[in-house]
């Protein structure tokens, strides 16, 4: 089936607030401030000792992206492997990520054309530290068509699409946009795409809210599931004995699957250590045509709730806190959210019988007859300066 309908453009809301330029000082950091580190080809962001995260070029093609993140002292998602992408030509193999050329471990598929980084909209472009509020990382990749080899096969030397990526970190969140404009002339099969993986190290449990897996399920059970049996499905969360990561994918661009048939899998986990958003299969590309998806990870060591009926976490999406609450099952409870005011909570997302009212400045009373999901907002930050 062909693909040429153009995304509409994805609004890219700021990830940072405040107006004040990041300082080249280093000052101990404040409690909602991040700590930005710029060496050589690393770039290390910390946000006090909740969270800290390494960007630098990685896997088999040395692409630029968030390599290592950590809770407290803890080691949680390492980018051994593919993070971001990448994508399945039919009949020809992989491209981009961590493969090489009909994975013979010699040939590159993919090609590092350019980062910028700016911290509360100042360029990082030299070594430096700053304290700011947000960091927003551009790249550009080159994916390389495995249809175009040299004669020895030593390189590709036909551009298969161009990849854009906007990484935006904020507290312990890494915002993630996407966009992959094609440049192949020749039609081409995409046999399947995985946009938005984790690569979150030594997990023992996943739950996936609006999917299969509605409470905390050993990680040698999880398998996939596909997007008929599961149309809300747009988020899992994974555990350790160390902490949480959360991977939600807006249903945006190619996050609303509908480049996926309903028998196709629309969740894979546990597939060589790893689990998946996946966002297309069995589609024609060409020259033109583009893909767009946006989605937010989230680490941390110790959610608002988590119990034998209740979840409930913070993340934050462009300019906006978010608050998730997952009733695993039959819920009847409280749950207070400190230092949080509840007074403007706005709906954006949500499935299942769930009736959720406020009983106090900061404390909600939760009733589920079984699995559910509210997604609120808790607060819309300032516009980040430019």
């Amino acid at each position: 089936m062909p693909l040429r309908t153009i995304f509409p453009a994805v609004l890219l809301l700021a990830a940072t607030a405040g107006n004040a330029a990041a300082r080249s000082t280093h000052p101990s950091a404040a409690p909602d401030t991040l700590t930005v580190t710029r060496r050589g080809g690393e770039l290390r962001i910390g946000f006090g000792e909740r969270f800290r995260c390494c960007f630098r070029r990685c896997m088999f093609n040395e692409l630029f992206t968030f390599y290592e993140t950590a809770v407290g002292e803890h080691l949680i998602n390492r980018a051994t492997s593919d993070n971001i992408g990448p994508l399945a030509i039919e009949g020809r193999g992989w491209i981009g990520g961590n493969h090489s050329y009909r994975e013979r471990g010699a040939t590159c598929t993919a090609r590092h054309v350019d980062v910028e980084v700016v911290a509360d909209g100042q360029p990082l472009d030299r070594d430096t530290t700053v304290r700011a509020h947000g960091v927003t990382i551009r790249v550009e990749n080159l994916l390389l068509d495995p249809r175009s080899p040299s004669a020895d096969s030593a390189e590709l030397l036909r551009p298969f699409c161009r990849e854009r990526v906007i990484y935006r970190v904020r507290e312990n969140n890494i915002e993630v946009a996407v966009t992959l404009c094609f440049l192949n002339a020749a039609p081409a099969a995409v046999r399947t795409y995985y946009g938005m993986q984790s690569m979150f190290c030594d997990e023992t449990h996943t739950l996936t809210p609006g999917g299969a897996y509605t409470g905390w399920t050993p990680q040698d059970s999880i398998a996939h599931f596909t997007k008929r049996d599961y149309p809300a499905f747009e988020r899992f969360v994974e555990k350790n004995d160390r902490g949480y990561q959360a991977t939600w994918l807006l249903p945006e661009g190619a996050g609303d699957h509908e480049l996926l048939a309903d028998t196709d899998a629309v969740f894979i986990g546990n597939s060589y250590g790893k689990s998946y958003h996946r966002l297309l299969a069995g589609r024609e590309v060409r020259a033109g045509d583009e893909i767009r998806w946006r989605g937010v990870y989230t680490w941390f060591t110790t959610p608002i709730a988590d119990d034998d009926a209740l979840l409930c976490y913070e993340a934050i999406e462009g300019r906006r806190r978010i608050l998730f609450i997952d009733c695993k099952k039959e819920c009847d409870r409280t749950v207070t959210i400190p230092g949080r005011s509840l007074r403007s909570l706005r709906t954006i997302g949500s499935h299942g019988d769930v009736r959720i009212r406020r009983i106090g400045p900061h404390t909600l009373r939760i009733r589920s007859t079984g699995p559910a999901s509210v997604v609120y907002v808790l607060e819309t930050f300032p516009p980040e300066r430019r």
